[in-house]
């Protein structure tokens, strides 16, 4: 029995790790959509080019063209379908790790 239970917690956890895996690229792209359209791919590029320098290993550029965190509340909102709670360890974590999910991937241009 206690094997039975042992599985179907690990099962559970890798879904719920699958499901979290996916939340934060979609949160991540629809950030990295917002940033474009409020400051146009060419911003972003060169966001990406400042990002990519030692200066900003951990920051990031996108702060010099716009209010980022306005852009990752709105996404949040977006995707989630409602808005963050700050107090909440797993809606911070979330968007700490969609911010890095799309700087990782410069984002998404």
């Amino acid at each position: 029995m206690l094997l039975v239970c042992s599985i179907h917690y690990i099962c559970t956890v890798i879904k719920n790790l699958s499901i979290m895996d996916t939340t934060i690229e979609k949160l991540a792209k629809e950030f990295s959509g917002i940033l474009k359209d409020w400051t146009g791919e060419e911003s972003i590029k060169a966001i990406n080019e400042k990002n990519a320098t030692r200066a900003y290993v951990d920051a990031c550029a996108s702060h010099e063209f716009c209010d980022p965190n306005t852009a990752m509340i709105e996404a949040f909102a977006n995707v989630m379908g409602r808005s963050i709670n700050f107090q909440n360890a797993g809606d911070f974590s979330m968007i700490n790790h969609a911010w890095s999910t799309a700087k990782e991937n410069k984002f998404y241009i």
